[in-house]
């Protein structure tokens, strides 16, 4: 494989990846990602307290990813899931590793953070704000 083929492999994956961004962010927290914080699901396990960090969440799923890929890349293994290819995956891990240096940064930038990321609110109103123009 050539130079140029992997460059071009790499930007057609680069397009897929920012398409699920948009998609999944629509998916999975739409209000938040309207509300500027794009990242807000990978946020609620440390809200919950689940694990320390926004960042470890994301290093979780990563790990889902990956073992999913190992999976899925061994002989004789097909998907049972037919609606989420290798090359999804794939992008999904691309996405991942790029949210944890972001939320990693971001922690890094805010050391001195509250104890908890609720800011000693009330976590119903943490995970669910209402809209101040009610």
């Amino acid at each position: 494989m050539t130079l140029e083929e992997v460059k071009r492999f790499r930007e057609e994956m680069h397009e897929q990846s920012m398409s699920i961004i948009e998609k999944k962010g629509h998916d999975y927290n739409h209000k938040q990602q309207h509300e500027g914080d794009t990242l807000f699901n990978l946020r609620v396990a440390a809200i919950l307290g689940i694990i320390d960090t926004p960042s470890q969440g994301v290093l979780v799923r990563l790990c889902d990813k990956m073992m999913r890929l190992a999976s899925l890349m061994s002989p004789g293994v097909d998907a049972e899931i037919k609606d989420e290819s290798i090359q999804d995956t794939i992008a999904d891990v691309h996405n991942y590793i790029d949210y944890a240096y972001l939320l990693f940064m971001e922690e890094q930038e805010k050391r001195r953070l509250p104890v908890s990321y609720s800011e000693g609110r009330p976590l119903c109103e943490v995970l669910f704000p209402q809209d101040s123009e009610e």
